[in-house]
C-alpha cells in the first residue's frame, strides 16, 4: 500500500488551496477595479464627445480692484528710478513695526543702486548663511 506522507508532503495541498483562494480573490478585486476604470473611461469620453449636448450657463463677474500706492507708483514710474531704497521700499512702515514690535526677528534689504557698489540679494543670502540655514531647519519662515 502506501507510504506514510511526510508532514511536508501533507501541508502541500492546504498551501495550494490557500494560495488558489488568495488567486481567486484578488482576481475579483482586480476585475472590479478594471471595471470602475471601465466606466470612468467611458463616462468622461461621452461627456467629451458630446459637450455640446451638456446644457451648462456660463457665470460672468467682474470685479474692480485698486492696486496699494506704492504699486502704483512703481508701475507708472519710470526705470530710472527703479531699485532704490527711497522708490522700491514698499511697506516700509510695516516692516519697521514689525521689527519694532518684535514680530520679525531680522529684515535685511538689497538695494542694487543705493552706493557705489552694487548689493543684491544673493550677497544678502551669503552673508547670512548659518544663520539662514539654522533658521530653516528650525522651520522658520524666511521671505526672499
Amino acid at each position: 500500500m502506501g507510504q506514510p506522507q511526510s508532514p511536508v508532503e501533507s501541508l502541500q495541498p492546504r498551501r495550494r488551496a490557500f494560495w488558489m483562494r488568495q488567486l481567486h480573490q484578488w482576481h475579483w478585486v482586480s476585475s472590479a477595479l478594471c471595471l470602475i476604470g471601465l466606466l470612468l473611461f467611458a463616462l468622461t469620453g461621452i461627456t467629451l464627445n458630446h459637450a455640446r449636448q451638456i446644457e451648462a450657463a456660463p457665470r460672468v463677474s467682474h470685479q474692480t480692484l485698486i492696486l496699494p500706492p506704492p504699486l502704483r507708483a512703481a508701475i507708472a514710474g519710470d526705470d530710472e528710478h527703479k531699485r532704490h531704497a527711497a522708490h522700491d521700499f514698499f511697506y516700509r512702515e510695516e516692516i519697521e513695526r514689525w521689527l519694532a514690535q518684535g514680530r520679525t526677528e531680522r529684515a535685511d534689504f538689497a538695494w542694487s543702486r543705493d552706493q557705489a557698489e552694487r548689493i543684491h540679494v544673493q550677497q544678502r543670502l551669503r552673508e547670512a548663511n548659518d544663520e539662514l540655514l539654522a533658521w530653516l531647519e528650525a522651520d522658520a519662515a524666511v521671505y526672499v
